[in-house]
């Protein structure tokens, strides 16, 4: 009897719900990082399986150091052919069979397909979005790996997008969940709704999951730059951005050597002139325009430093 009387009072909040929709307001109100406390994803699905040639993913750890013979990087600027490919080929990810409209104004290439919108420039960044984001159907996603295995087994069906050469390989950075609720614009008030999926009413719900990964050249992490995904919790593809340049070895440039202790010394000393304890810190390439010399990618550590308040985060050139 309980059962009936509770699933009666969902029924009654979804038609509610379902009678007012315009009235009502999908407001994003948190999110929650998934990864930094894992070593590796494992992964069920073919395509993301196939991608990485291995059962798991690593994931970036929160602290690591560098050291011995490093390449010397540079970044290279993309083709308009080789953005055009990219961007038809990251939009049929999102929405399958969607009549495709490129175009160049102000040096950008810009892509309309029914409601997706892409934009992507020279130095490689591009991203697409569909602004119809609402999917319907059941829920496919359910934790960080189930958005992890679904990002990878997207980009499998065109690895060629990640702009990757033969030294590069994938981690994962971190999986951030983005929680939304309903809200009743003349009162502010959270409204109890049975999102698809779930069975009991509930004030929040899922929205997206975000993957970002980042790349490693020769085990060697790369800073500065990441390949996102966002899905909704059906599994369908919302979102796909590059933010990160094209990088490969340069051969008529010396390779770097790093002694054992590169990073260590640095993150003493700004630890000690801060006067406060070590978070977490991470060195590698950095292809931030800050640190980069004539496209040639440096090295940095960066550094969080720990605080009562917030975290302080610098970052230290090698």
């Amino acid at each position: 009897m309980k059962y009936a009387i509770f699933f009666a009072i969902a029924a009654t909040l979804v038609a509610s719900c379902a009678s007012n929709t315009e009235d009502m307001k999908n407001v994003t109100i948190g999110t929650k990082y998934y990864g930094l406390n894992r070593k590796t994803y494992q992964l069920r699905l073919p395509g993301s399986v196939s991608l990485m040639a291995a059962p798991a993913i690593n994931v970036r750890s929160v602290d690591w150091s560098i050291s011995g013979t490093l390449d010397a990087l540079r970044v290279s600027r993309m083709s308009d052919a080789e953005l055009t490919a990219d961007l038809r080929s990251l939009s049929s990810i999102v929405r399958p069979s969607a009549p495709q409209q490129i175009s160049k104004t102000d040096g950008i290439l810009r892509l309309r397909a029914d409601s997706i919108r892409g934009w992507a420039r020279s130095d490689g960044f591009l991203s697409i979005v569909d602004k119809n984001r609402h999917t319907k159907g059941s829920r496919t996603l359910f934790s960080a790996r189930d958005a992890a295995d679904a990002a990878l087994a997207a980009i499998a069906r065109y690895p060629t997008a990640l702009r990757l050469d033969k030294t590069q390989s994938l981690d994962i950075l971190a999986v951030k969940e983005v929680r939304g609720s309903m809200v009743d614009p003349t009162t502010f008030q959270q409204i109890m709704v049975v999102y698809p999926g779930t069975r009991e009413p509930t004030k929040t719900h899922v929205v997206s999951y975000r993957v970002l990964f980042g790349r490693r050249h020769k085990g060697t992490p790369i800073l500065g730059g990441a390949f996102a995904i966002s899905l909704s919790p059906q599994g369908k593809v919302v979102e796909v951005s590059r933010f990160w340049r094209r990088v490969a070895p340069v051969s008529d440039l010396a390779p770097r050597v790093l002694a054992q202790d590169t990073c260590a010394l640095p993150s003493l000393a700004v630890a000690k002139q801060a006067k406060g304890p070590i978070e977490r810190r991470g060195c590698g390439y950095n292809e931030h325009p800050r640190y980069r010399t004539n496209d040639q990618l440096g090295l940095s550590c960066r550094i969080v430093l720990h605080s009562d308040e917030t975290s302080i985060i610098d970052y230290v050139e090698l």
